[in-house]
């Protein structure tokens, strides 16, 4: 009962959705939901790929302009899309399938979704029978972001024939910001070398080069030679090394490190990237493991090197106080060594 509830909720919120005006959009026509047997048979055809049975229920004039239901809410040319070829989608478009024409929800056409799943060729057919290559879905995404999310480098090579490669959309998310968070590196590289700036500040008050330090490793150094800077302040006042300290990303910090991030800079709360390694926490569910531990204790030791031990956060605590207050054992075993190595040191 509960579930026959949301399910008509999220039916109402989609037909509600689908009643907004579009944005951005030079669609002509409006989908409707598959009803006649012709069109369910039109589905039917396409959900099985089988190029035969689409072109035999065209034949009958059929609606092109359709989707499937209010629920998962795919058009009749997006299955086309997914047929192998281009066939399907090119017959589709040769009886009056509006390549510009949005489903409910997010708003997407056909052409986003093409770029999404990186069919360069389709989106190249798309194209020829005027889609708009500007258009945006609901949350802002254009067919270059959407590119990116896809993959295929030549889909994104196409879409940047068309978008700007510094757009937001309205998540502040740009196409670079985008290829980071999906750990695509080599598609990081195909942006900056195409314009794409590190210096935007995106979603969540960070910058590209924080965005790596957590998702793409493999992309910093790219992105300090394009002008990144390495210890450049996230909108709360963390640098790279501090957020590659405070997550345990070891990669990440090795490589700041070795390209001169200053470990000694503190974040808001008076913490540098040592106290904040230190201060690591596992969330209540995840039982600490031994690798993990000495992750974080090869971290400490990198910190610990370029780190005054003595420094205090504004709780009054060292780095070795924090250790041994989250119980890292491992890394307070490292400092304290360090800790007398230093003493006994001329």
């Amino acid at each position: 009962m509960i579930a026959k509830f949301f399910k008509l909720v999220f039916i109402f919120l989609a037909a509600l959705l689908w009643g907004l005006p579009s944005i951005g959009s030079n669609a002509q026509a409006k989908l409707t939901v598959a009803t006649s047997p012709d069109e369910k048979a039109l589905i039917a055809a396409l959900q099985s790929k089988d190029l035969r049975a689409i072109t035999r229920v065209l034949k009958t004039g059929c609606n092109t302009n359709i989707i499937n239901d209010l629920v998962t809410s795919t058009s009749a040319l997006e299955l086309a899309v997914f047929c192998p070829g281009d066939a399907a989608v090119r017959v589709f478009l040769n009886n009056g399938a509006d390549p510009n024409a949005r489903i409910p929800y997010l708003g997407q056409t056909a052409l986003l979704t093409t770029a999404r799943y990186g069919y360069p060729r389709i989106m190249t057919e798309l194209l020829m029978k005027g889609a708009n290559p500007k258009v945006t879905d609901r949350l802002g995404d254009n067919l270059l972001i959407c590119a990116v999310l896809g993959g295929n480098q030549a889909a994104i090579k196409l879409a940047m024939r068309y978008n700007k490669v510094n757009y937001q959309n309205s998540q502040k998310e740009t196409a670079l910001s985008k290829s980071i968070a999906c750990n695509r590196p080599a598609i990081v590289d195909l942006l900056l070398a195409h314009g794409a700036k590190p210096d935007v500040l995106g979603r969540y008050g960070m910058l590209p080069i924080h965005d790596a330090v957590l998702t793409c490793p493999v992309a910093i150094l790219n992105l300090l030679r394009h002008g990144a800077r390495i210890d450049a302040r996230s909108e709360d006042g963390y640098t790279p090394l501090m957020l590659a300290a405070a997550n345990v990303n070891e990669s990440s910090v090795k490589i700041l490190i070795k390209h001169g991030a200053d470990p000694s800079l503190t974040a808001p709360d008076g913490m540098n990237s040592l106290m904040l390694a230190c201060a690591y926490r596992y969330d209540n569910d995840v039982v600490p493991s031994q690798d993990w531990e000495q992750t974080i204790a090869s971290i400490v030791k990198i910190l610990a090197a370029r780190t005054r031990l003595g420094l205090k956060a504004r709780d009054g605590g060292t780095a070795l106080d924090i250790a041994r207050r989250e119980h890292h054992n491992l890394a307070a075993k490292v400092l304290e060594e360090m800790a007398a190595q230093r003493t006994t040191e001329p």
